[in-house]
């Protein structure tokens, strides 16, 4: 089961082909909350705000870079600015 849900969330729409962005932005999100976990735990103080000025860069990032990537993906469309 667990193998099916990393399957479903590391491939693209065809389930089948691994997606290295998809695979980053699952790291990248790790590290962030690992850092902030870690800087609670030296300084016992928790900064909300830049918490989520950098999560939401992340999340923000993750899903420009899956858009711009999605006319590769098994059944995509150009972006408006390349159609004829």
């Amino acid at each position: 089961m667990l193998q099916q849900i990393l399957k479903h969330w590391f491939t693209g729409k065809d389930n089948e082909t691994y997606d290295v962005i998809r695979f980053l932005i699952f790291c990248v999100t790790l590290v962030f909350i690992a850092l902030a976990i870690a800087a609670f735990i030296h300084t016992h103080t928790f900064d909300m705000q830049s918490f989520g000025i950098g999560s939401a860069s992340i999340v923000g990032g993750g899903g420009a870079g899956l858009g711009f990537k999605s006319s590769t993906e098994p059944g995509g469309s150009l972006p408006l600015s390349m159609r004829e």
